[in-house]
């Protein structure tokens, strides 16, 4: 069997912090700082070396590359200057017009760490700084459902299982001696979505 060939596809200049393939699996797609400029964008670098890499700088304070949806929309957590206004917005991605448009998903004052979404792509988890809960909601809607009970603070991770029926997260607690000790719980969600 040939061995196989490598491809370098990723520029010295830039340094990614976070990769998703496109779901036609035609483009690698990637959060990037640009120690040259100083400034963040998204960077598309088809898999097809003929064609156009694509960079687009979000207009946003800041930003962090959170995850792709099954229909291929982006979701960002983002800030204003200042890191003022943080929030969770979903991007479409204009490859034509090399831009992004985006809506909101979800405000808090307070940071949000961890984030993931439902099969339905419209039912999230998520928590925030200084928490000790996840929560679940419906994008556009105004309840929110706590779907954990833990004594500590939550981590910086909560991952839905691909068929909707259970749910990774992390949770930590101060030890004696100062270090923090870190858990992983899987729990079975057992309402519906949106419930």
């Amino acid at each position: 069997m040939p061995e196989p060939k490598w491809n370098l596809l990723w520029s010295r200049q830039k340094y990614p912090f976070k990769r998703f393939w496109l779901k036609d699996n035609s483009a690698i797609i990637g959060g990037y700082y640009n120690s040259d400029t100083g400034e963040e964008y998204i960077n598309i670098e088809p898999i097809d070396t003929t064609k156009e890499i694509i960079s687009i700088a979000p207009k946003f304070g800041s930003y962090h590359l959170f995850m792709f949806d099954s229909k291929g929309r982006m979701y960002l957590r983002v800030s204003d200057a200042k890191d003022d206004n943080p929030r969770i917005v979903r991007c479409k991605i204009n490859l034509k017009e090399k831009s992004l448009s985006c809506e909101p998903v979800l405000f808090y004052k307070n940071r949000i760490k961890a984030f993931d979404i439902f099969s339905d792509n419209e039912t999230i988890v998520f928590n925030i700084d200084e928490d000790n809960c996840i929560k679940v909601k419906r994008i556009g809607g105004k309840e929110e459902n706590c779907i954990t009970n833990r004594p500590h603070k939550i981590g910086p991770h909560a991952v839905i299982s691909p068929n909707d029926k259970w749910m990774a997260f992390t949770s930590y607690y101060s030890l004696q001696d100062g270090r923090d000790e870190e858990e992983l719980y899987i729990i079975e969600l057992k309402t519906k979505q949106g419930e």
